[in-house]
């Protein structure tokens, strides 16, 4: 059922992302040219809960869609890292807070017809703040504490827009 590659060109290429543009035959004989594939690199979504089981959330810029909104955590995992150390890295940085417990509770991928990324998802608990934040240069946020009642009723009154912060939470759902 896979296609069969038949060339692959590199376009771009940075720290973020791959573009590439394949040309392939379909099982059918079918040959589609071009399809572009974004190949970008693993990340960690983390649902955190502190011991007063509030949510850990970050109100972030966004520059793509020049807005900032509310979402969790989450980031790329580095190449030399396991998804738990990448998600327990990312966690500190962002947010400064480091946990107990953290459970994975899934394994996907983001856009399947255009991307190639993972995502791990999971649910930490035991949440403290230890840390200062550790941002990268385009990161820009705040750290916001909810109940995880009010993390509910922000995902159903669509304050909450991030389709990943959503996924992971009604993941962890019926974990809490």
């Amino acid at each position: 059922m896979n296609w069969e590659i038949l060339s692959t060109e590199t376009l771009t290429e940075n720290e973020y992302f791959t573009v590439k543009k394949d040309r392939c035959r379909k099982k059918d004989g079918c040959i589609v040219d071009p399809y572009y594939v974004i190949e970008r690199p693993e990340v960690a979504i983390i649902v955190a809960l502190t011991e007063e089981n509030d949510v850990v959330l970050l109100n972030q810029y966004r520059h793509p869609i020049k807005q900032t909104g509310i979402e969790v955590p989450a980031g790329h995992i580095e190449k030399d890292e396991t998804p738990e150390a990448g998600a327990r890295r990312e966690l500190k940085e962002e947010t400064g807070y480091t946990v107990e417990t953290m459970t994975k509770l899934q394994t996907n991928f983001a856009s399947v017809g255009l991307l190639n990324q993972k995502i791990h998802i999971f649910l930490a608990t035991g949440a403290k703040k230890t840390h200062e934040l550790e941002l990268d240069d385009n990161e820009e946020l705040e750290v916001v504490l909810k109940s995880w009642q009010e993390t509910l009723e922000m995902l159903h009154n669509g304050e909450l827009q991030d389709i990943d912060s959503i996924a992971a939470i009604l993941l962890a759902q019926k974990h809490v």
